[in-house]
């Protein structure tokens, strides 16, 4: 399937509460969200076990472009070999409304293989409150100049959450942070809170963690490994391992 604009194969917009289940989404193309595109604060989608596999994007986010207020659940999903040119080998969540915040839950799911012509290989996240929980990101690549192997999280004029518990980053790929990267633009209404607990990281090819710039909080629960020490300043918890052994 595939669109001029947004959506390859379906766009969830202004009301729908649309639950996606045990279903294959496979070589889906558009600019925008190569399979599915959700915006407005009025939209509830759930993916239960679906696949999403060698899905494009010529911008933005390879599978799934979120925009604006979308209370967005994804369980026990698999996203290999997806790609987009800009930001968002899997996903772009980006949060552009004053009003409309929105909501975005990952858990249980396993991002392979996806890639990024610049920024965030798996998942660009742009002032969206998130939690992601048991997954797995492997073998994710992002070739370009911009930062985020698996994940790229950022904060322009909100304030917004992400918490990453009991996740895998193994193996991935970037010219800056194969892991996870930070950022804020400056203005004081930019607030990023990064809460990281029980996760181990391992990406042989990058750093696990990078700072590209401003002041995002990044708060570590404890539990976590690092195989490098782009960590040191933030794994602090209890039973935090920062620059440890590399995990075969």
């Amino acid at each position: 399937n595939g669109a001029a604009t947004s959506g390859g194969a379906a766009i969830n917009a202004f009301g729908p509460n649309v639950t996606y289940t045990n279903n294959t989404f496979s070589q889906d193309s558009a600019r925008f969200g190569g399979a599915l595109a959700t915006q407005n604060n009025t939209t509830t989608v759930s993916l239960i076990s679906n696949d999403f596999i060698g899905n494009l994007t010529d911008v933005n986010a390879g599978v799934l472009n979120l925009i604006d207020g979308v209370d967005f659940l994804i369980d026990d999903c698999f996203f290999d070999l997806n790609s987009t040119n800009e930001f968002g080998g899997v996903m772009n969540a980006s949060r552009n409304n004053d009003t409309i915040a929105g909501s975005l839950t990952i858990r249980n799911s396993i991002f392979t293989n996806n890639a990024t012509g610049l920024q965030a290989g798996a998942l660009n996240i742009n002032n969206f409150n998130t939690t992601i929980t048991s997954c797995v990101f492997a073998f994710n690549s992002n070739i370009g100049d911009g930062y985020g192997g698996a994940i790229s999280m950022n904060g322009f004029g909100y304030e917004s959450t992400v918490d990453i518990i009991n996740c895998t980053f193994a193996d991935n790929f970037a010219n800056l942070a194969a892991g996870i990267a930070t950022y804020t633009d400056g203005d004081p209404t930019s607030i990023l809170n990064v809460n990281l607990g029980n996760n181990i990281f391992s990406n042989v090819d990058g750093e696990n963690y990078l700072l590209e710039e401003g002041t995002p909080v990044v708060t570590s629960l404890g539990g976590n490994y690092s195989s490098d020490d782009s960590t040191d300043e933030l794994l602090t918890g209890t039973n935090d391992v920062s620059d440890g052994d590399e995990i075969d």
